[in-house]
């Protein structure tokens, strides 16, 4: 039974190791882990100021930290949208470990390329510069009384509402739609 359980943990973790390191060959070959820094995620959820059950959306969840945080304080309705299934796996178990069996948050394997954005009352972004310039237009097109948050990355061509300076001196763009 013990060399059974001990066997068991033992292929855990060689997943759990390939999954870091598929992640990171992901990452080098195709499309960039960006995690926003755990210094300011409080920060970050404090200015986007979610009511109870607004919707909400992280495009690029990585490993959901911004909306485990958020839900923590506020009963949104979370979802965190990720390329990457080894990313979306990730973010179910730090779900779980931070909030247990129940919990508002849904992450799943989607292209941002093909959601429609006009059912969100907030969404937040920590994407580079040539992706949040093909959201732009989708966001122009679908977007009615939302708030959107880009972190670092401005969105072209878009005069942001606020331009938050955040404690690690990076900004947080605010856009209202």
């Amino acid at each position: 039974m013990q060399n059974g359980l001990i066997l068991s943990i033992f292929f855990l973790l060689i997943l759990v190791f390939l999954g870091i390191v598929l992640t990171s060959m992901t990452s080098v070959l195709f499309v960039a882990v960006i995690f926003t820094p755990k210094e300011v995620v409080k920060e970050i959820v404090k200015i986007m100021n979610a009511k109870a059950d607004d919707k909400v959306v992280d495009l690029g969840s990585g490993d959901g930290r911004v909306l485990i945080e958020m839900v923590k304080g506020v009963k949104v309705k979370a979802f965190g949208y990720d390329i990457s299934p080894i990313m979306v796996l990730y973010s179910k178990l730090n779900r779980f470990l931070a909030l247990g069996f129940k919990s508002p948050i849904t992450f799943d394997v989607v292209s941002l390329f093909d959601l429609k954005y006009n059912e969100y009352d907030i969404i937040y972004c920590n994407l580079n510069a040539k992706i949040m310039s093909r959201l732009s237009s989708k966001f122009t097109k679908q977007l009615s009384g939302t708030k959107v948050f880009s972190y670092i990355y401005p969105i072209e061509g878009k005069k942001p509402y606020k331009k938050h300076i955040l404690s690690n001196k990076q900004a947080l763009f605010e856009y209202r739609y």
